[in-house]
């Protein structure tokens, strides 16, 4: 949420009203956890706790599919959501 005026600034300049500037700072919010799913750090942490070591990797390819498909869900969502605002 550290972004999240100036996410809400640009949208607010692409002539999106509140709602519209509203859903592109959820966006901005989704993109930021869709990101931590697959963040080494993170990835390196929770494969430790459940005696993974050295599998990163493997942890990582695993969660690329629901990274996608979150993504994927939340963008058509909001794209929709967009396009009828505009």
């Amino acid at each position: 949420m550290m972004f999240a005026l100036f996410q809400f600034g640009a949208a607010e300049q692409m002539a999106l009203d509140a709602r519209g500037a509203g859903i592109v700072v959820s966006l901005q919010a989704v993109g930021g956890a869709a990101g931590n799913m697959i963040a080494v750090h993170n990835v390196v942490a929770a494969a430790a706790t459940v005696g993974l070591i050295g599998k990163e990797g493997l942890v990582i390819r695993k969660t690329l599919i629901p990274m996608f498909y979150y993504v994927g869900v939340s963008g058509s969502s909001a794209w929709d959501s967009l396009r009828c605002i505009v």
